[in-house]
This record gives C-alpha cells, sequence and structure tokens, in this order.
C-alpha cells in the first residue's frame, strides 16, 4: 500500500505529496485558482435541449486523472478513478462552477455518434461527477458523492 500519493506533472495540477492514511484514505488540493474557460455544456456540433439555470457560469473540468504512488519515497506506480467493465466505464471527474448552476438535457452529437445526458446539481467551486459511459455512445454525466473518489 502507498503511503504518499500526488498528481502527476501536469503545469495545472498541483505537485505535492500527501500522505496516505492507515485506512488508505488522503486528501489531495485541487487547483485554487482554475481556468474555467468552459463558457457551456451545450455543443454546437450536437442537436438535443441542454440548458444550464446560470448562463453566466464557467466551468473548469479535470478529467482522466491519473494518481501517482510513493511507499518510502520510491514510485510504485499510479491509479486511475476509472473502473471498465465490458463496455461500460464509470469515472469521476473533477467540474469547477464559478457559481451554483444546474446542468441538464440531452444532446446528440452526429460527428461522434455520442449521446450526452448531463443531471448535475453543481455548486460554486470543485464538484464530483460521475461520468458513466455506455457502449462508446451513451455518456450520463451525474453528481457523485463529495466526500469519497474510488482510485483503481
Amino acid at each position: 500500500m502507498p503511503d504518499q500519493v500526488s498528481f502527476p506533472p501536469i503545469v495545472t495540477l498541483p505537485q505535492q505529496r500527501v500522505q496516505v492514511d492507515a485506512d488508505g484514505t488522503f486528501t489531495l488540493p485541487l487547483p485554487t485558482n482554475p481556468n474555467a474557460a468552459i463558457d457551456t455544456y451545450r455543443d454546437d456540433g450536437c442537436v438535443g435541449d441542454v440548458t444550464e439555470s446560470a448562463p453566466a457560469a464557467r466551468f473548469e473540468e479535470l478529467y482522466h486523472l491519473k494518481l501517482m504512488l510513493y511507499r518510502d519515497g520510491a514510485l510504485l506506480g499510479s491509479a486511475r478513478s476509472r473502473r471498465v467493465d465490458g463496455t461500460t466505464s464509470r469515472e469521476i471527474e473533477f467540474i469547477y462552477a464559478t457559481v451554483d448552476t444546474d446542468v441538464t438535457g440531452t444532446q446528440a452529437c452526429a460527428y461522434d455518434g455520442r449521446r450526452e445526458t448531463f443531471d448535475l446539481r453543481l455548486k460554486a467551486g470543485w464538484n464530483n461527477v460521475r461520468l458513466t459511459i455506455r457502449d462508446y455512445v451513451d455518456w450520463t454525466f451525474e453528481n457523485a458523492p463529495d466526500d469519497t473518489v474510488a482510485w483503481y
């Protein structure tokens, strides 16, 4: 079992290592000044009814994250927040919202065949969001508990 974890060396992520408690839990800091450059989850290349309750909201996403695992200062390997079971994958993303907003609705994207469903109640700040992808084309974004993220 690792005794420390950190994010990989990516410019936008905090780089400090944090201790892993005896029960395997740890708390990693997320960026304090996220870029929040995403202005909507509606995709102009898709057709649907995705809406945001606060049109002024801006977003930042951290997804496909990897953790670096250490024991006694030596790198052991890495872990991800994604779990794959057949043609279904689930992962936790972290989404930053500049203000409280709900993102709801569906959209179909002809350019890659993807269908996205949003059922999010985002608070201002960082939010845990579960992304489930079924059969490579059905994408569902929903709130995940704030207190637990599993790493595999």
